[in-house]
Formats: C-alpha cells, structure tokens, sequence
C-alpha cells in the first residue's frame, strides 16, 4: 500500500502538523484527509508519496486506510516535513 505524507494549508494561510496516511492514491490520502473534522472547507490539500520503507522505519506498520497527525512534526521553510530530531 503506497503512503504518503499530506500537507494542509487553512484558508488563513496557517499550516496544519504533517499527517501520514496510507491508501491506495494520492487522491484516496487527500480525500481522507479532507473528511476530517478539524479540516475546514477551503483549505489547500497535497498530498506526496512517501517511500515504505521509510514510513516502517520511521512508525512501524501504519494501517491501511487510516490517518495520523504528526504533532511532532513541523514543516520547513521550503515545505518538507521534518520529524523530531532523534
């Protein structure tokens, strides 16, 4: 199953934390991640491939399907996401 990480960007401009998602397609992460609550209508999704060896190494199996925000994450200034530093 592919996996990928999604990036939200509020109507305000304001980015949410990184979240992980695994599903089929970049479009199945991005409507995944546009059926969550606490995404407001009018916000900017996107979604890109993460490799699944590193999403292993990185969280172990992530089910398929489902969504996690990484709280611990940020975003850099050039809209990578960027784990905690171990």
């Amino acid at each position: 199953m592919p996996n990928f990480v999604v990036k939200v960007t509020l109507s305000n401009g304001d980015l949410l934390s990184p979240m992980t998602v695994a599903c089929e397609s970049e479009t199945a992460a991005i409507a995944l991640a546009r059926s969550q609550p606490f995404i407001e209508a009018g916000s900017q999704i996107d979604a890109k491939t993460v490799r699944g060896d590193v999403m292993k190494r990185a969280f172990g199996v992530q089910d398929d399907g489902k969504i996690v925000v990484r709280s611990d994450w940020l975003w850099s200034p050039d809209g990578e996401p960027v784990p905690p530093a171990e």
